[in-house]
């Protein structure tokens, strides 16, 4: 299963008239919710949490307005660039430095 996050911005207060930036691909086995927080899960139940600012989805430089599911095998992630559960807490850390 992968997370797709998109809707993407620069900044918290920039406002958008499209889509905005697509995100990064991640892949996850499975999602799980512990008191109000979204954790990623991969094949070894190693695990990261999902941060939030404001309604949306820190990650590197962006903020993500929005995410979506995808399924093994989704045609739409074909050739597109997939990054593990490791890659994206370098990323999400990377907001907060």
């Amino acid at each position: 299963m992968y997370i797709h996050f998109y809707h993407g911005r620069k900044t918290i207060e920039e406002e958008l008239n499209d889509w905005g930036e697509d995100g990064p691909i991640v892949s996850v086995s499975f999602i799980s919710w512990t008191y109000g927080n979204l954790k990623l899960h991969d094949e070894t139940d190693d695990f990261t949490f999902l941060s939030q600012a404001e309604d949306l989805i820190p990650l590197g430089n962006m903020y993500y307005g929005d995410f979506e599911l995808l399924p093994d095998g989704d045609p739409w992630v074909n050739g597109r660039p997939v990054i593990s559960i490791k890659e994206f807490e370098n990323l999400n850390q990377k907001q907060w430095l």
